[in-house]
């Protein structure tokens, strides 16, 4: 019976060793296109057992039935297969393949080199991978754009060096930043958290047909993920240095029957990484950024789709650090501590969200009609110390809101033939108020501010009171010569004498009083220009006449015995230095504020088509026109106090009035494209009004 019994073990565990026994997998790998793909990186999953495809495509590799094998290769999406004996696998191209990004800049689907235009993009999943959250990030892997984010409230956008960064709410941005179609393009309402994304593409030179008149220069769209009909979902957390602390994630929930819903968020924070002296840390962040989106198939052939967002950013404040002017024991580099007013209140608060509803009709299969409605709203303060120093030169607040409100239609026509295009119209309206406060003490920043000009204006104060000094002594001892003719040659050889000495002392007592007034970091009042020179050329002469008098006793006889004090008295000099008086010790306010608000109604409608021929294979014309009719209405109101001498430094008041103007404009933007595919190369020429 034991026999029977090791005997049947040993049958079982023979059958179990046979079936665990590693089989030889062969297989070829090629691209959904049907190309064979070489050096295919496929690897036996959770082992360091792998191998490559040869110049066929082929692989072989040992491994269990059922196991499973991860192949991968550059451009394209990783998969991973159960293995089986005889293996065909075909690989799908990534959205950033060797050839191309998949872009959708001309609102069709078309590789960027496809595209008659310099066009960069840059997939989710990419930006996801590179950990990019923030667009200033996102510019170091796109050539030729370059992002600032002082803030989220003052983001400066450059392509091709030329730059917008306007702030006032009239100001219209000459590159445009598109969010699904809807244009976020205000300043203040643009800075956004990338979390999330389908892709993003950039534009670089004019785009008016196809983003619009503001962009002049380019164009950025952020095209955020949309619902799919398959449950997924994602989270990720993490952890650094200064605090540093975010998540994000998402939940794709399919809703029977034809609904899809989508969750995202995204929180990023961390603490300033440079101190301030005045308390608190500077260059910090914290921004809180959901999202829902809502995509309702209602029939084979229609779409629609509802997106709600909404972000929340709360910053410390931003480091700016003036470059000669150092914190008292530091240095002017930007990385070391920074001595900002404000402490702790420095900073930046902001919320920004909107809400986005789209339809999508398919009227055939070449023709499509879309809409999208848009509303979007944001209101932030700042509070900034402007000048970078420790002293209270320009202490800053700016607060503003906007609302804004968007409509496209668009029909869109591509049977694949000939020609493909599409033609549409728009309307955009935006209601937004921009307000700064600037504060100073003036006691310090005249010096700094107006002192150069000033010195600059009297800098030959003492040659003209010198020669005009010794001018009235000259027409005083001729008064004296006729006077008194018989003592003529005796005057006029000692006042002669007198008179070049006095002129050397003069011109060197004006230039050490001009010294001590603009040497000066504090002045509590403009310097007394009149009276510190009227004292000093008036003692100068008392004492010259004094001595004169003493050597000379003939000469004050002559004179009456009047004294040295009447005689410098009835030489005039206050009307000369008169002119004096206006810059003369003048009072200034240690807290001086000057304000103002601008506001602005903006409202835009334009049509535009574009359209493209095939003309032969691989070679095509492109054009497209777009007019646009704008009505702008723009507002200024200040209060600002007025300043000794200059009135205003920075923002002219207007009694608290609001002043108006409004005008009408009618322009028209067009492009026209040649281009010409070869071999996965685009040779395009182009020409943008």
């Amino acid at each position: 019976m034991k026999r029977i019994l090791f005997s049947v073990l040993g049958l079982v565990l023979t059958m179990s060793l046979a079936s665990a026994s590693p089989i030889d997998i062969k297989g070829k790998v090629t691209s959904d296109k049907g190309e064979v793909l070489a050096g295919v990186s496929v690897v036996l999953k959770g082992s360091s057992v792998g191998t490559v495809t040869d110049m066929d495509g082929s692989f072989s590799i040992k491994a269990e039935p059922g196991a499973t094998l991860e192949f991968s290769f550059l451009g394209f999406l990783t998969r991973e297969i159960p293995a089986a004996e005889n293996m065909s696998v075909e690989l799908e191209e990534d959205v950033l393949a060797l050839e191309g990004s998949v872009v959708t800049t001309q609102k069709r689907r078309q590789t960027s080199v496809e595209v008659p235009a310099t066009v960069s993009a840059l997939s989710g999943a990419r930006m996801e991978h590179m950990g990019i959250s923030q667009m200033d990030d996102m510019a170091g892997f796109i050539p030729g754009l370059e992002v600032q984010l002082q803030s989220p409230n003052n983001p400066t956008y450059s392509i091709r060096g030329v730059t917008s960064d306007g702030m006032e709410s009239y100001s219209q941005p000459r590159i445009s930043v598109y969010m699904d179609g809807v244009s976020i393009s205000r300043a203040q309402n643009s800075a956004v958290e990338l979390y999330d994304m389908e892709r993003v593409e950039v534009v670089k030179g004019p785009q008016g047909t196809l983003f619009g008149r503001g962009a002049e220069i380019g164009a950025m769209h952020f095209l955020r993920a949309k619902p799919t009909d398959k449950i997924s979902g994602e989270i990720s957390l993490n952890y650094g240095t200064h605090n540093q602390r975010g998540a994000s994630g998402f939940l794709n929930t399919p809703i029977p029957d034809k609904l899809s819903n989508r969750f995202a968020f995204s929180y990023d924070a961390h603490d300033g990484y440079i101190n301030n002296l005045a308390g608190g840390r500077l260059n910090g962040k914290s921004a809180i950024a959901v999202r829902n989106s809502t995509r309702l198939f209602a029939s084979q052939n229609t779409t629609m789709h509802l997106v709600l967002d909404y972000q929340y950013d709360d910053y410390p404040g931003t480091s700016f650090k003036n470059n000669a002017v150092a914190p008292e024991g530091g240095d002017t580099s930007p990385y070391t501590d920074a001595y900002l007013n404000g402490g702790d209140d420095l900073g930046i608060t902001r919320h920004n969200g909107g809400a986005l509803f789209g339809l999508e009709h398919a009227f055939s299969p070449a023709l499509n009609f879309t809409s999208t409605t848009a509303f979007r709203a944001y209101t932030e303060e700042e509070f900034f110390d402007a000048d970078g120093t420790y002293l209270p030169l320009l202490d800053c607040y700016e607060g503003s809101n906007g609302t804004q409100f968007s409509q496209e239609v668009r029909l869109n026509w591509d049977n694949g033939g000939k020609i493909s295009g599409f033609v549409g119209a728009s309307y955009f309206y935006e209601h937004a108020r921009e307000k700064v406060y600037a504060n100073s003490n003036l006691q310090y920043t005249f010096p700094l501010v107006v002192g150069g000009t000033l010195q600059s204006a009297l800098s030959g104060l003492p040659e003209t009171v010198s020669s005009g000094v010794v001018s009235g002594i000259e027409a005083y001892v001729g008064m004296l010569s006729l006077a008194y003719p018989d003592y003529a040659s005796l005057i006029e050889s000692v006042m002669g004498s007198m008179t070049s000495t006095l002129s050397d002392t003069i011109t060197s007592s004006m230039n050490s009083l001009m010294n001590s007034w603009f040497s000066s970091s504090v002045w509590e009042s403009t310097p007394d220009f009149y009276g510190d020179t009227y004292s000093t050329v008036s003692a100068i002469l008392v004492a010259a006449l004094e001595q004169l008098f003493d050597a000379y006793p003939t000469m004050s006889a002559l004179l009456g015995g009047a004294s040295a004090s009447d005689i410098v008295g009835s030489l005039g000099l206050e009307s000369s230095l008169s002119s004096l008086q206006a810059y003369s010790a003048l009072e200034l306010a240690e807290d001086y504020q000057e304000n103002h608000t601008n506001y602005s109604d903006y409202h835009e409608a334009g049509i535009f088509a574009d359209a493209t021929w095939n003309i032969v294979k691989g070679f095509s014309l492109t054009a497209g026109v777009r007019g646009t009719f704008e009505h702008q209405k723009s507002g200024y109101m200040s209060t600002s106090d007025s300043a000794p001498l200059v009135g205003s430094i920075l923002y002219h008041t207007s009694g608290g009035q609001k002043v108006w103007t409004d005008k009408n404009y009618v322009s028209w933007v067009g492009r026209v494209a040649l281009n010409y595919l070869f071999n996965g190369n685009n040779a395009y020429a182009s020409v943008s009004k």
